[in-house]
């Protein structure tokens, strides 16, 4: 990386999870998508069983939004009905991204062969592999989508009884002044926590030392000086300055498609929100 502001974010490794490790933001990694839409789908069937006594007869709805390739949503509901067996309901999903996406849905309808589609929905291994036939006989007569073109929210989504919807605005990096932003520090310092505030409709998360006495906390006035190195010290020519500590900020332009995914499904599921609970609180956007 020639430049500090490639920004990164957490993962967890495989093999521990006690561990995590760095990777760039346009790495990350969705695996977790899958297992998180069994568990929601699997709860929700339970939740609201009377809406499908029917079995078959019924069908669970569900929007996708900004999921792109829609890969994690795809095998997650494979397991969901690998789960359920012949017992599952139909499933329809409504894709919605903004652009015209290849995704594995299109995938799995154009499969010529029973291999392609037993490598593609991952039943070519394990306990899976015994059903494999079965399961794909399900998906293809139980599982439907349609796919929609987003326009900033100003087209109302298809009812759904639920959602899975992907903060897609990019994290940002931008220089301010640790003394003028809102404190999360307590105990002294025992607890470094970083806050988070809204300015102009922009959402930054960063360590603040707004209010704090420096003088009876040495520690603290040290912490505010390293922070406005790290950058001069990691990128030439750039000069040092009390307004050089970095936070990381998102807009909050992804709420408007964020309220019609709400609006029109009973259960609104955030896939890397970026931002807190608190935020979404404040704007009535309740799940």
């Amino acid at each position: 990386m020639t430049q500090l502001m490639t920004l990164l974010i957490t993962m967890q490794l495989k093999e521990n999870v006690f561990w995590s490790k760095l990777v760039p933001q346009r790495d990350s990694n969705y695996d977790y998508v899958r297992s998180l839409v069994k568990d929601k789908v699997s709860k929700f069937s339970v939740a609201f069983k009377h809406l499908f006594v029917a079995g078959s007869k019924t069908t669970l709805i569900i929007n996708s939004v900004n999921n792109s390739e829609n890969k994690e949503i795809f095998l997650g509901l494979i397991d969901f009905i690998k789960l359920k067996k012949d017992k599952v309901t139909k499933i329809h999903v409504n894709l919605y991204d903004k652009s015209e996406i290849y995704s594995w849905f299109d995938k799995f309808a154009d499969a010529a062969s029973y291999d392609k589609l037993k490598d593609l929905c991952e039943l070519n291994k394990g306990s899976a592999k015994g059903q494999a036939d079965s399961i794909i006989d399900l998906l293809r007569t139980r599982l439907t989508y349609s796919k929609y073109k987003l326009e900033d929210g100003k087209k109302e989504q298809s009812y759904a009884h639920m959602s899975f919807f992907k903060n897609n605005e990019r994290v940002q990096a931008t220089d301010v002044d640790v003394l003028k932003q809102t404190t999360g520090v307590v105990s002294n310092g025992l607890m470094p926590g970083e806050a988070a505030t809204n300015k102009n409709g922009s959402y930054y998360t960063s360590f603040g030392l707004q209010g704090v006495d420096l003088d009876s906390a040495p520690q603290l006035k040290m912490a505010a000086k390293y922070g406005g190195l790290v950058k001069p010290a990691k990128r030439q020519h750039e000069e040092y300055g009390d307004a050089k500590s970095q936070a990381l900020v998102v807009t909050e332009s992804f709420k408007v498609l964020l309220e019609r995914a709400y609006e029109n499904s009973i259960w609104t599921t955030i896939i890397d929100p970026k931002v807190t609970l608190e935020f979404l609180k404040a704007r009535r956007i309740w799940f």
